[in-house]
């Protein structure tokens, strides 16, 4: 985004992000990164970047910016596709809206292809849209078991393809393995990128923060996804997953119409 704090600093794809205000970000989630960057409007942000071989440290500006991370379009007569390009505040609000203007009795198309998560509690809610009840995904802390449970009424029940990749991560894994795992959808593409650790801040003495992996997040059904990302229940070559996305709905709906 050319209007973005960012950009007006003068960060360009493909900088590496080294320090932020001077905590070391190397390595860290995404989740955290954006915890550590978000601040009050107008609030200085000193970033150390690395690019070509050379070290610079910017300034920015922080503001308030619309993220437009939810896309959807009509298909088909009755299918829709929505596209999350992460979880930020605010996504499953939006993912609700733009649902409710699509006419997806025939189906539902997830597209979580190159989505490298975000807010975890956002995925959850997204989840929850679709899945009624019971647990979305669970990990344990010195021996307490924590997790997130669905709460939802009235979820939507039309059939749904869940699209992932190997850029698929974090929350968008937990998405995509709660809908699985739960029967809920059907995944197809490549096997997602496997991080699924929890993380938490530690601040030492000198004032730095330290980033520690204190639990690993567990599906419905008992997989851990770190390390193993989730695997599609069809491996499906880029170019070919939307005809397939609609060649398995169209199957589900003549089992769904042969049963009646």
């Amino acid at each position: 985004d050319s209007k973005s704090p960012a950009d007006q600093g003068g960060v360009k794809a493909g900088d590496q992000l080294l320090t932020v205000n001077g905590t070391n970000v190397q390595g860290a989630s995404l989740t955290s990164v954006i915890a550590m960057m978000r601040g009050e409007v107008g609030k200085k942000i000193d970033l150390l970047i690395s690019r070509e071989s050379q070290k610079i440290l910017l300034s920015l500006n922080s503001q308030k910016i619309e993220a437009i991370n939810v896309e959807s379009r009509q298909v088909s007569k009755e299918v829709g596709l929505l596209s999350i390009a992460n979880f930020s505040t605010g996504t499953a609000l939006s993912v609700e809206k733009v649902l409710s203007g699509l006419n997806i009795k025939g189906g539902l198309i997830l597209d979580l292809r190159n989505n490298p998560g975000g807010i975890v509690s956002e995925a959850v809610n997204v989840a929850q849209l679709f899945i009624g009840n019971g647990t979305i995904v669970s990990y344990r802390v010195s021996g307490e078991e924590r997790g997130y449970t669905a709460r939802n009424s009235k979820p939507f029940t039309m059939p749904i393809i869940v699209m992932i990749n190997r850029e698929t991560a974090s929350a968008a894994e937990i998405l995509a393995a709660a809908l699985q795992d739960r029967n809920r959808g059907v995944v197809i593409g490549e096997k997602s990128y496997g991080k699924g650790s929890v993380q938490e801040f530690v601040t030492l003495d000198d004032g730095s923060k330290l980033e520690l992996t204190v639990a690993l997040y567990v599906t419905p059904s008992g997989r851990t996804i770190e390390g193993e990302g989730v695997t599609p229940d069809l491996s499906v070559k880029t170019e070919e997953l939307g005809s397939k996305a609609l060649q398995i709905l169209g199957g589900l709906a003549a089992l769904t119409t042969n049963k009646s």
